[in-house]
């Protein structure tokens, strides 16, 4: 008697599932590799470059303008002195990248060495990265951003001072692609950043960095999963009502 709804209801959570966001790998998104000695930094400053793999930086402004990968300890964040500590918050293992520098107008940032997705209409892209505020100084404006085929395409900002201290808060970027979306078939790449926002040193954090991409459901899946829907209400409607709470 019950075998119907049952039936259906699976129906409906199986297409339900072909809509459902897609975690795409990320290159070294908690950057644990490679391992540093506790409270050490592998770092470079102004106009050089520092390659951590997967990811490689760019740095603007002197005196001081820089960045790299680093094992936190007390100093940044509390309770992360050892070198297999885990970070606080949201962020994942026990290392990170950071970007600092000293004077209003300086900028730096990481990006991917290597296309992480191939963009496609009718998808969301999800970005999520833990940023870390250290105990032992403040962040300017943080950036994350979207670039398609090298063009920055989508950006969301945490204001300075906006960001809790001594701990990783989880923040997202979302783009959406359109149907026929001229972004099609871009290639998309991934970037962090911080721009100065006064004189004096400001220092940001960034770790697990996630991307999913979700299918936009076609017109005629969203159809389906409202009559579904509704067909499962109108067969609990029916149910006798010394049944309405059974779970066989």
């Amino acid at each position: 008697m019950h075998a119907r709804p049952i039936l259906l209801a699976t129906f409906v959570l199986a297409l339900s599932a072909t809509t459902g966001a897609a975690p795409v790998s990320v290159p070294n998104s908690s950057f644990e590799n490679p391992d540093l000695a506790d409270g050490t930094r592998a770092n470079a400053l102004n106009f050089d470059t520092m390659t951590v793999p997967g990811w490689a930086s760019s740095f603007a402004g002197p005196p001081v303008s820089g960045g790299g990968l680093e094992d936190p300890s007390d100093i940044q964040f509390a309770g992360a002195t050892g070198n297999v500590s885990p970070l606080p918050g949201t962020a994942e293992g026990s290392q990170a990248i950071f970007l600092q520098g000293t004077l209003a107008s300086n900028s730096q940032s990481y990006s991917t060495t290597l296309p992480v997705a191939i963009l496609e209409a009718d998808t969301t892209y999800t970005l999520t990265v833990a940023i870390g505020n250290p105990l032992d100084s403040e962040p300017g404006d943080v950036l994350l951003e979207f670039i398609a085929d090298g063009s920055r395409t989508a950006e969301t900002v945490i204001p300075a001072g906006t960001l809790p201290d001594g701990t990783f808060t989880d923040h997202q970027l979302v783009l959406v692609l359109a149907p026929g979306d001229p972004l099609d078939g871009a290639e998309l790449d991934l970037r962090v950043r911080q721009e100065q926002t006064e004189n004096g040193l400001q220092t940001v954090y960034f770790d697990h960095v996630r991307l999913e991409d979700t299918a936009v459901p076609e017109p005629a899946a969203s159809a389906l999963l409202a009559i579904g829907f509704a067909v499962l209400a109108g067969a609990a409607r029916r149910r006798p009502r010394s049944q309405r709470g059974s779970t066989l």
